[in-house]
């Protein structure tokens, strides 16, 4: 009697060793499925991000492009009967394929001429590339005491350094200049694209 009992203690044990097993191995497919899980969910997260960072790239950078083509043609000096600066204008025949071009020297070139006379630097502040297929880029352009174009873009309106991704386009101006010294022409390196500080790698 002594012997089955003995016998049937022991079984009880191995059951109970068993089922703490099963336990354990439970608990470690669990934790495996668990790091499995959220391997998975960084993976996509990381996939998701980058998706987005190449969107934005594209998108400022399509900006940066069409602007900077359009802000590199030559530029004549207009003056009045008394020497003075009046305005600067684009070159005739030289902007058939920049309307951007034009429309901005129409605008603000007598400005710009004043400034430069001041050595001073001349600002717009409201610039909006509007991309059909894109979307749109807002931006700001600053032209030099030297007649430099510093054109900073972003997807953010506030410019802010937190946009997904913000651009900076540099173009240097050489200018021609008459044997008295005063501004005859001006004509434009090719811009410089590069991807602003503070914007997300």
């Amino acid at each position: 009697m002594s012997r089955g009992t003995s016998v049937h203690s022991h079984l009880e044990d191995e059951t109970g060793a068993s089922i703490v097993i099963a336990l354990v191995f439970f608990l470690i497919c669990a934790v495996i499925g668990s790091v499995v899980l959220t391997a998975a969910s960084v993976q996509a997260k990381a996939v998701q991000t980058h998706r987005e960072m190449q969107q934005a790239e594209f998108t400022v950078g399509s900006a940066a492009g069409f602007i900077g083509s359009q802000l590199k043609y030559p530029l004549t000096a207009v003056y009045d009967d008394s020497d003075n600066l009046l305005r600067l204008a684009p070159v005739s025949g030289e902007t058939n394929d920049a309307p951007f071009f034009y429309v901005f020297w129409q605008a603000y070139g007598e400005k710009i001429a004043e400034t430069y006379r001041n050595h001073a630097y001349f600002e717009v502040e409201s610039l909006k590339v509007q991309q059909s297929e894109v979307g749109t880029v807002f931006g700001r352009i600053v032209v030099t005491g030297n007649l430099d174009f510093e054109i900073d873009l972003s997807l953010e309106e506030d410019m802010s350094a937190s946009s997904p991704y913000n651009m900076h386009v540099y173009i240097q101006s050489i200018p021609t200049f008459d044997i008295k010294g005063e501004l005859k022409a001006v004509e434009y390196e090719s811009p410089v694209i590069t991807k602003a500080e503070g914007a997300k790698r």
